[in-house]
């Protein structure tokens, strides 16, 4: 009898334990995905930092106003 509910209970402790790996799987994959489109982000963002340093004054300007056109619309 003993043996039967210990096996029970080592059972129910498995499932719940192979539950939260997957949980836990599940978020890590979730989290690498996010940091993964960051970076992208971070590496558009010092591509285009990197073109307007290089730029005159007056293209800096028409730049940022070109995007600021593009935000509105």
């Amino acid at each position: 009898m003993w043996k039967t509910i210990l096996s029970v209970f080592a059972f129910i402790g498995s499932a719940l334990a192979l539950f939260g790996f997957a949980k836990s799987k599940g978020k890590s994959e979730e989290k690498q995905k996010q940091l993964k489109v960051e970076n992208e982000n971070i590496e558009q963002n010092l591509n285009i930092n990197k073109k307007v340093n290089a730029m005159s004054f007056d293209d800096k300007s028409d730049f940022l106003l070109s995007k600021q056109r593009n935000k509105n619309n």
